[in-house]
C-alpha cells in the first residue's frame, strides 16, 4: 500500500475555503495522483467532519468528461441491499447509457452479470430458500425477476467473474479508451458485512484496467469494522486493507489549523459578533499554541474548531467580570476532553469560583 499527503480544511458546513486553501491547485493536485498512477483502489481517508465528502465531490465536477467519466455512490444509503454487486454494476450501466452504448453490444455484459447476480443469490439462499423451494424451484425464482436468461446452476463463479471482467473490458474499449472513475463514500459507516463484501467485490470482479475506484473513509470506523467482524487486532486491521487499498492519500488540515482560527476569528469580528477587541486580541495572539494544542491532541475537525472560535460569542456577555484567557482556556479544554472540562467546570462552582 502506497501513501502520499494532500493537505486542505473546509468550514463548519463542510464547504472548502476556496479563498484560503488554493481549492484549484488542491484538486489539480489529487486529480494528477489518480491520474498519472496505475492503481486501481484508492483511499482518500480522514477524520469525522475534515470535508472529505465536500472535497471529493468538488474533484468530481472537475474532472474532465471528454477523457473520464466519474461516478458517485453513497455506500451508506445502499446498505440495505444484501449484495453490493447491483450496486457496483449498475454504475457500469450508467457510465454504458452516458455513453451510447447500446443494448445489443452490452448484451455479453449484462447476460454475464446476470450469472454472478444469480451465483450470488444462490449463495445467501442455499441456507434458507432451498430450506424451503429447493434448487430447480430457486432457479425458476431467479429467472422471473433476472429476465429469463440461459445459464448452468453449476457454472464455477470464478470462470463467471472471469467472463464479465473480459466482458467490461470490452465495452470499455468501446469509448475509445474514456476511464470509469467509482467513488465510493461513507463506506466506513455502512454494515460491517456490506462494508467488507463491498471491498471484496471491487477487488475480485470489478478492479480491472480503465477503472478506478476512490474509497472515502474514516480510518478509525474501517478498522473498527474489521476487528468487530474477525476479532482481529489494530495491526492485523491494517493488514487487511492493504490487501484491497492499494494507494492511501491522507486529508489531513493540520498545517492550516492557525490560518483558519485567524480567518474564523476575522469573520466574525467582520459580522460584528466579535466586537470586543480583547477578546479578539487573544484568539489571534494565542492562535499559534491554540492550534499546537489541537494537532497534538489530534483534534483536526473543523467544525469542531468553529464551534470553540464561536463559543468565545459568550465572553462578551460577561464583560469585565470574567478572565478571558482562562475561559478561551476553559472552552479549548471542554473540546479536547469533554468530560475532564465539566470536573473543573463542578468544581469551580462548588467553590463558587
Amino acid at each position: 500500500m502506497i501513501r502520499t499527503e494532500l493537505e486542505t480544511f473546509t468550514d463548519e458546513y463542510g464547504n472548502a475555503r476556496g479563498d484560503i486553501i488554493q481549492e484549484d491547485s488542491l484538486i489539480k493536485e489529487f486529480n494528477e495522483k489518480i491520474e498519472n498512477t496505475n492503481f486501481h483502489i484508492y483511499g482518500l481517508y480522514g477524520g469525522w467532519g475534515t470535508g472529505k465528502t465536500t472535497f471529493v465531490k468538488l474533484w468530481e465536477r472537475r474532472v474532465d468528461g471528454n477523457k473520464n467519466s466519474v461516478i458517485h455512490i453513497d455506500a451508506f444509503e445502499k446498505d440495505y441491499i444484501q449484495d453490493p454487486f447491483g450496486i457496483l454494476f449498475s454504475a457500469f450501466k450508467k457510465f454504458m447509457k452516458d455513453n451510447g452504448i447500446s443494448q445489443s453490444d452490452a448484451k455479453g455484459l449484462i447476460d454475464c452479470a446476470k450469472k454472478v447476480a444469480f451465483a450470488s443469490l444462490k449463495g445467501m439462499g442455499t441456507v434458507l430458500i432451498n430450506r424451503f423451494i429447493g434448487e430447480e424451484n430457486l432457479k425458476v425464482f431467479a429467472d422471473s425477476f433476472l429476465d429469463n436468461f440461459d445459464y448452468n446452476i453449476k457454472d464455477n463463479e470464478v470462470d463467471i467473474c472471469e467472463e464479465l471482467k473480459d466482458s467490461l473490458k470490452k465495452i470499455l474499449e468501446k469509448t475509445g479508451g474514456k476511464k470509469l472513475y467509482i467513488v465510493i463514500d461513507e463506506l466506513d459507516r455502512c454494515r460491517p458485512d456490506f462494508a467488507l463484501e463491498m471491498l471484496e467485490r471491487i477487488k475480485h470482479i470489478f478492479a480491472i484496467d480503465g477503472v478506478k475506484f476512490v474509497l472515502v473513509y474514516n480510518p478509525i470506523l474501517f478498522k473498527g469494522i474489521v476487528m468487530k467482524k474477525y476479532g482481529c487486532l489494530s495491526e492485523e486491521s491494517e493488514s487487511y486493507f492493504s490487501k484491497f487499498i492499494e494507494y492511501e492519500i491522507p486529508f489531513s488540515v493540520n498545517q492550516k489549523l492557525r490560518e483558519y482560527i485567524d480567518y474564523e476569528v476575522g469573520v466574525l469580528s467582520n459580522q460584528g459578533c466579535l466586537l470586543d477587541s480583547n477578546v479578539v486580541g487573544y484568539i489571534r495572539g494565542f492562535s499559534s499554541s491554540i492550534a499546537k494544542v489541537l494537532s497534538y491532541y489530534g483534534v483536526f475537525s473543523l467544525r469542531q474548531i468553529s464551534k470553540f472560535i464561536s463559543s468565545v460569542k459568550i465572553l462578551e456577555d460577561y464583560g469585565d467580570t470574567i478572565n478571558v484567557k482562562f475561559s478561551l482556556a476553559i472552552c479549548l479544554l471542554k473540546m479536547i476532553n469533554k468530560e475532564e472540562c465539566d470536573g473543573i467546570i463542578d468544581y469551580l462552582r462548588k467553590n463558587n469560583n
